[in-house]
């Protein structure tokens, strides 16, 4: 597939496609049968995030705000529908790179290495930086170690039954 996408800083009406973009993402990579981690328990996890009282109450632009601590980009078609999401944010002198989704047809494309130069630009690197990622995710676990991300040990679940752990790039030096 040749380049057939735009990167841009997200906007309002983003805000949707981001939340679709991220359920299908879930039920694309999370599912895990012999885990109990079926297609229908993912639906009921991911299905508030369609209503019109959760766009109302819960999800208000400023969660999208790009400042020069956070950075929230979309990647778009031609024809302006978002494909891929990548949100990064620094607090209080923790950095983490957040999320990286795509919708499948764009896996191996080149689309995450241009979100992940995007990361990189933003990155401070006078703050170490993490992230979670799918335990079983080996293929987004492989990708995190091309940039210098390595596993730390730290391993969690959420909604009881999704197994995740969380991986550091060391940009400070150990004293």
């Amino acid at each position: 597939m040749s380049k057939s996408w735009t990167i841009r800083r997200t906007t309002n009406s983003d805000i949707q496609a981001i939340f679709s973009l991220l359920c299908t993402s879930w039920l694309e990579t999370y599912v895990n049968e012999d885990m109990g981690i079926t297609r229908e328990f993912l639906l009921n996890i991911k299905i508030e995030q369609f209503t019109y009282n959760f766009y109302k109450n819960d999800c208000k632009y400023d969660h999208f705000t790009n400042t020069k601590d956070n950075l929230h980009l979309v990647a778009v078609d031609q024809n302006d529908i978002v494909i891929g999401f990548l949100h990064c944010r620094r607090n209080k002198g923790e950095q983490e790179l957040g999320g990286l989704y795509l919708f499948s047809e764009f896996k191996g494309t080149g689309l995450a290495q241009e979100f992940s130069d995007e990361f990189l630009e933003w990155e401070d690197t006078s703050f170490n930086t993490t992230l979670g990622v799918l335990k079983y995710n080996a293929r987004a676990i492989k990708f995190y170690e091309k940039l210098g991300f390595v596993p730390n040990g730290v391993e969690y679940t959420i909604n009881e039954k999704i197994p995740c752990i969380d991986m550091i790039k060391k940009n400070l030096k150990e004293k």
